[in-house]
């Protein structure tokens, strides 16, 4: 089976993800350790992304935790596919992945 992103999709994202973490302070370097408060300046999810996970929130009652952790995950599919926003798919993958 072929695998969903290349290697060099990965390394670019992981170094935009450290690029974008080194600023919030020592240590950071990924998406999952981006910090609660960090994440409305950083995450970028567009209108539609963003309803989508509201409404996902509502039905599936997602905690505040739930939430982070999916935008987390959003930006991280939004960097392998070398986006600044986060798109609708991108939530609707974070979801699918946690459950």
């Amino acid at each position: 089976p072929e695998a969903p992103f290349t290697a060099s999709q990965v390394a670019a994202a992981l170094a935009r993800q450290a690029m974008r973490c080194r600023s919030l302070g020592p240590g950071l370097y990924a998406n999952a350790q981006l910090p609660p408060s960090s994440l409305p300046g950083i995450v970028q999810p567009t209108p539609a992304a963003l309803e989508r996970l509201v409404r996902a929130t509502q039905a599936l009652g997602l905690s505040g935790r739930a939430v982070h952790r999916t935008l987390r995950v959003a930006r991280t599919l939004a960097d392998l596919a070398d986006l600044e926003t986060i798109q609708p798919q991108h939530v609707d993958e974070a979801l699918a992945l946690r459950l």
